[in-house]
């Protein structure tokens, strides 16, 4: 756990011995990897009693930005004041590949943890914290990171059936994000994601009214034509699948 936390503001004692945050979030991580995918010898529930510290360090390893800022300058980014995904939009492809690593690695984790949060309210509580950021990932520069959060939302919704809190999030946290690459992506993955719980097209739904809502405003309204066309599309596409949802 104390690699994990490396760089943390809150953990300013923790300083594993000749290395930087990012390499000894990784090295936490692959140890994890190790355990859970590898030798098999521990799995999720293995972690209940540190659950808070475990995902703690988890979520520092997700965040985009702040890894940034701890491969620029080794020092330590306090989560109350981590900027979001929008401003890693600004440097398009200066996300360094220690960067990706450490996410990668740790969406690799987090989805061999995933089977267990059906039979674990207290994981399913900390993996749905995740939601946020998953969705903020949606927006990476970088495909593999996209297409790596992508399963890990997939994987979410198609355990917990959840769609209609990961909805909401899509809404607040990705259609109206800053960053227009987000607002694409969080578009992209509705129609995959929906498939996983057809039965929400089928009956009144407050989250699709508002979700719908969102995309129709980013179509009229969105600075980005990319983003425009890609509501258009979805709309689109959302009618062919599910005509009755749009009958007046």
């Amino acid at each position: 756990m104390a690699d994990l936390l490396h760089g943390n503001e809150s953990y300013q004692d923790i300083r594993p011995s000749g290395m930087t945050p990012i390499e000894s979030k990784m090295a936490a991580l692959t140890e994890l990897a190790r355990v859970l995918i590898d030798d098999k010898t521990c799995t999720a529930s293995s972690f209940l009693g540190i659950l808070d510290v475990l995902f703690k360090g988890i979520r520092s390893c997700l965040n985009c930005t702040a890894l940034m800022g701890l491969s620029g300058n080794g020092g330590s980014v306090s989560e109350s004041k981590e900027v979001s995904s929008s401003a890693v939009s600004a440097n398009n492809n200066q996300v360094s590949d220690a960067v990706v690593d450490v996410v990668l690695k740790a969406n690799q984790v987090l989805f061999e943890m995933m089977p267990d949060i059906c039979h674990q309210e207290d994981l399913e509580i900390q993996m749905a914290q995740l939601i946020p950021i998953f969705i903020e990932n949606l927006g990476s520069p970088k495909a593999v990171v996209r297409k790596s959060t992508h399963k890990c939302i997939g994987t979410y919704v198609k355990l917990t059936k959840k769609i209609e809190f990961v909805i909401l999030h899509i809404v607040h946290t990705g259609l109206e994000n800053s960053n227009s690459r987000t607002r694409q992506h969080s578009m992209l993955v509705i129609p995959a994601l929906l498939s996983l719980k057809t039965t929400v097209m089928e009956k009144e739904c407050t989250e699709l009214k508002e979700l719908i809502d969102a995309v129709l405003k980013r179509i009229k309204s969105d600075s980005s034509e990319i983003v425009s066309k890609t509501g258009k599309k979805l709309i689109l596409e959302l009618q062919k699948c599910y005509p009755n949802t749009f009958k007046a």
